[in-house]
């Protein structure tokens, strides 16, 4: 079980890593509270589907619906809307680099309120893993200029453009990535008593997308009366954009969710934690197969990091 729990974890960080790329061209297109609007339904509409003829909508332990709500509003809802605020203020790699730290992070609050222990090897090898991923995140283009810089990186062939431009002052990507792992590691924790119970991971998962798609629908409109720039596209949604914007929505929040909530059910919420964090790394062959641009050797180094951290993991 605990060798099937990292393979999950890991899993759900590749699953991630892939929807990511197939994402970009439809959340581009229709912005980002139509996307995730569509997303969030029609994943929870295709989990609702699977939970009622897997039969396992009687595992939900609603005695836990304190926790429930939390995970939802907290983790999908909040934890979202802060993360593209930091994405859109800081760019992608920024945005990647600061919500790693939800590993330490929810490693902590497991050790606070569940009692959870590492041993000095698997601690060991969770910090190899964080460093890697960060390595992964901060050296992932062919820009020489640090990353922490408020000024244009991209550069020539690898297009990044305004995706590396700070919009505003650091320190609100910085306020904001942090809001963003803060909240995905209160989710963990919160929704760990609930697995424990024996919720089915896939039964969960429907509860926090169904919940935060109807909290979406809710408070989305007025978020559009408010702003223009958060509201919805007004681009006509074809099939053809409707299935590009509903597969990386399936693989994310029906697949990767599923096998991290399995994982976080059967290991240390740490461990969990840093290895699902780890889609950034997985993202650069992709990138590399994409942009036909290798990354930099010490993005390759964060990688071989990342997976020794595992390894000591997994044997710990």
């Amino acid at each position: 079980m605990p060798f099937l729990a990292l393979i999950a974890a890991l899993g759900a960080a590749l699953v991630w890593a892939a929807a990511s790329l197939i994402a970009h061209f439809p959340a581009r297109t229709l912005g980002v509270l139509h996307f995730t609007r569509i997303q969030l339904i029609a994943s929870s509409l295709l989990l609702g589907l699977i939970v009622y003829f897997a039969g396992t909508w009687g595992t939900i332990a609603w005695d836990y619906w304190p926790e429930l709500t939390v995970s939802i509003l907290v983790s999908v809802v909040l934890g979202n809307l802060f993360m593209v605020a930091c994405l859109r203020r800081g760019g992608p790699r920024r945005m990647q680099l600061l919500f790693a730290l939800n590993a330490p992070m929810a490693a902590v609050l497991g050790y606070v309120f569940f009692g959870e222990t590492l041993s000095l090897q698997m601690s060991f090898g969770c910090l190899l893993a964080l460093v890697g991923v960060v390595l992964a995140i901060l050296y992932g283009s062919h820009s020489k200029v640090p990353l922490i810089e408020g000024r244009q990186l991209g550069r020539g062939k690898i297009g990044l453009g305004n995706f590396e431009t700070v919009q505003g002052p650091i320190a609100w990507v910085v306020i904001f990535g942090l809001l963003s792992a803060s909240c995905q590691a209160i989710g963990l924790i919160a929704i760990k008593p609930v697995m424990l119970a024996g919720t089915d991971p896939l039964a969960a998962s429907f509860i926090r997308t169904g919940g935060a798609a109807i909290v979406l629908l809710i408070v989305s409109p007025l978020l559009m009366l408010k702003t223009k720039a958060t509201g919805a596209s007004t681009t006509k949604i074809s099939c053809k954009l409707l299935g590009w914007t509903i597969l990386p929505g399936f693989m994310g929040y029906v697949c990767a969710v599923s096998m991290l909530l399995y994982a976080l059910n059967n290991y240390e919420t740490g461990v969990v934690a840093v290895l699902g964090s780890t889609a950034p790394v997985m993202l650069l062959p992709m990138i590399w197969w994409r942009t036909k641009q290798c990354p930099l050797l010490p993005a390759w180094v964060g990688a071989a990091l990342t997976i020794v951290g595992a390894g000591l993991i997994a044997n710990g």
